[in-house]
């Protein structure tokens, strides 16, 4: 089951607004006076991974050969991809040395795939949120292993 260019676009778009959603989100961790007023989108990037997305869905809908494919599966998909590209950058030397903004690719990515399948970040207990930005950041992790982290999570985070 190939994925149809409107579905594309859905998908790419629902991606992007839950991003730039996410962003704004995490302006309160960050210690610096400017916030995320001085963070730079690589809109190049952003856009690589989210091909990457598309092109990992299909593959996944052409091996399982389902007719539906599990909202975590998908969302776990997400988070890799867009944890793997470095999609933020700053230009303020004390934006980009602040220990929260070394972290925040890996925490958009995650709040976008929580997001996808609807599991409010805030509810998953701090350690646990910890152990997988450590491990998206320093272990080997795939999507894979993710949409499985991600369809737990959706079961057992109401």
């Amino acid at each position: 089951m190939q994925i149809i260019e409107t579905q594309e676009l859905t998908i790419k778009t629902t991606i992007l607004k839950t991003y730039q959603k996410s962003l704004k989100i995490i302006d309160r961790y960050i210690k610096t006076k400017d916030k995320t007023n001085n963070i730079i989108i690589s809109t190049e990037g952003l856009n690589d991974a989210l091909n990457e997305i598309i092109l990992d869905i299909n593959i996944l809908n052409k091996r399982r050969d389902y007719d539906y494919l599990a909202r975590g599966k998908i969302a776990g998909i997400i988070i890799f991809r867009l944890s793997r590209w470095n999609i933020l950058n700053g230009d303020n030397s004390i934006l980009v040395n602040d220990r929260t903004f070394l972290k925040l690719n890996f925490i958009l990515a995650l709040l976008t795939g929580l997001a996808y399948i609807q599991v409010d970040y805030t509810k998953i207990e701090n350690y646990i949120r910890n152990e997988i930005i450590y491990t998206l950041m320093r272990r080997h992790v795939n999507q894979e292993t993710l949409g499985i982290v991600c369809d737990l999570l959706r079961t057992y985070i109401k």
